[in-house]
């Protein structure tokens, strides 16, 4: 699916008009490279070290009991339970 989405992309961003050398297109893609460096790569480590403190400040403040209780009684699953934590 991502080489459909790649050639659909390339052939809207690479015009013919700006041959040989796409200057216009080598422009945006670089553009698009420089805001995921930038933006989105620092944006998720900091959001997803925000949810693993969120998540630990709920787990270190539940007793022993509890933590058994919630670990054989929810029915949360991968991520979205409170004992998983993200890789940074």
């Amino acid at each position: 699916m991502s080489i459909q989405l790649s050639s659909i992309i390339g052939a809207n961003v690479y015009q013919p008009s700006d041959a040989p050398r796409y200057y216009t297109a080598n422009q945006a893609m670089l553009a698009v490279v420089v805001f995921n460096l930038v933006i989105v790569y620092p944006g998720t480590y900091f959001f997803f070290g925000h949810v693993n403190k969120k998540r630990e400040g709920i787990w270190s403040g539940m007793t022993d009991d509890e933590k058994s209780e919630y670990l054989r009684t929810t029915t949360d699953e991968g991520n979205k339970r409170l004992d998983f934590r993200f890789a940074r």
